[in-house]
């Protein structure tokens, strides 16, 4: 291969592999571990942050806080730009993933001037949110996270499902123990407050025994103006009670379980899969680029012959020209009249006219007998 062609295709290809090298090296960063374990160590150090300014500071320490909270801020902007261009040609894909953007969101906001009197408040809110960047940074935790987002559809129709059963067993309560007990089945919306109570294990033994001793038995010390018509329901209260907790305290609460385990698998294998479809678009993006660096090398290499050749073409047609042209001949040398040696002199045509007049009268002058010389 000609020198120029090798010189413009290792040119090529340095700085082609130049600009891989650099994406390639953001990636490492990106993916070390103890890249992510310092920014999780730095997301603490800014949930501490927030902790310390809720306290009143001054002098020197108050700076010493300023320059770190700076300095937290600049390391999230240096984590979003090695992040970016790990993305190589792709900077845009960086934002395809919400928690990219969340994180870029949260750094936009530190950058943001607050000004008035709920400056502060609305500032430590916002210094606040980089605590969430734990979601993203912890994998567990982001797996918790998602699965409970998933879980939000199925946990609305439970949520249904218990106000139902609610529902119905506050108008049968109301129904049957409203009269013996209106401290606590009096209307509706306090036998909803008394379920709902009781749905989370407090105390529910002491509801079932007023129920089924009655008011003037159990329940009401300090309150015994409030029981006007105590009565025992027995067996009644101890059904009623027994089947609203296993209803309410166990079988739905296995609901919620269930449904949040099942979302969180389900946000495992999502995000498991997110990983091996990133990694397959790194390796995708590196074989592209491979193929790139390839073909350019090629183009250089078809360029810087195509350049050699012309310039051969060039040098051989000059050299063509040199050897075909004749050698110029040599010029005669010419006396000062004029004329070449030998050769005829010119004849002067026949002047005409007032050019003619003057020749005969300059001839008849230069006569010495005063005769016409005879002009040729």
């Amino acid at each position: 291969m000609p020198v120029v062609g090798r010189a413009a295709a290792a040119a090529s290809s340095i700085e082609t592999k130049a600009a891989n090298r650099l994406v390639y090296w953001c990636r490492d960063i990106r993916d070390s571990s103890l890249f992510q374990i310092f920014i999780i160590l730095v997301i603490f150090g800014a949930g501490l942050l927030v902790g310390i300014q809720t306290y009143p500071l001054s002098g020197v320490f108050a700076e010493l806080v300023g320059v770190l909270d700076d300095m937290v801020l600049w390391i999230f902007v240096l984590e979003l730009v090695v992040k970016l261009a790990a993305e190589g040609r792709y900077p845009w894909r960086f934002f395809k993933d919400p928690w990219n953007c969340f994180d870029f969101l949260i750094v936009a906001l530190g950058f943001m001037p607050f000004t008035g009197g709920q400056a502060v408040t609305v500032l430590r809110l916002v210094r606040l949110l980089r605590v969430l960047k734990l979601v993203r940074a912890l994998p567990k935790l982001r797996v918790l996270v998602i699965g409970l987002l998933k879980s939000l559809s199925s946990i609305v129709y439970i949520g249904m499902l218990l106000i139902l059963l609610f529902y119905l067993y506050a108008v049968v309560g109301v129904s049957v123990f409203g009269t013996a007990d209106p401290l606590f089945m009096g209307n509706l919306h306090t036998a909803f407050i008394t379920l709902f109570r009781a749905s989370t294990l407090e105390d529910w033994t002491d509801l079932l025994y007023t129920h089924q001793f009655g008011c003037d038995v159990f329940g009401y010390d300090g309150v015994m103006d409030a029981c006007i018509a105590p009565q025992a329901f027995g067996v009644v209260a101890v059904v009623y009670w027994i089947t609203f907790i296993i209803l309410s305290s166990m079988i739905i609460l296995n609901l919620f379980i269930g449904v949040i385990t099942s979302s969180m698998q389900d946000a495992k294998n999502d995000i498991s899969d997110e990983a091996v479809d990133e990694v397959a678009d790194e390796d995708e993006d590196d074989d592209e680029d491979n193929v790139i660096e390839t073909k350019l090398m090629d183009l250089s290499e078809l360029m810087a012959l195509i350049t050699d050749e012309v310039e051969a073409f060039a040098q051989l047609e000059k050299q063509r020209r040199s050897a075909a042209m004749p050698p110029p001949p040599s010029r005669p040398l010419v006396p000062h009249d004029g004329h070449a040696p030998g050769a005829e002199q010119p004849v002067s045509a026949p002047a005409s006219g007032a050019f003619r007049t003057m020749a005969v009268r300059a001839a008849k002058s230069a006569s010495p007998d005063g005769k016409q010389v005879p002009l040729q």
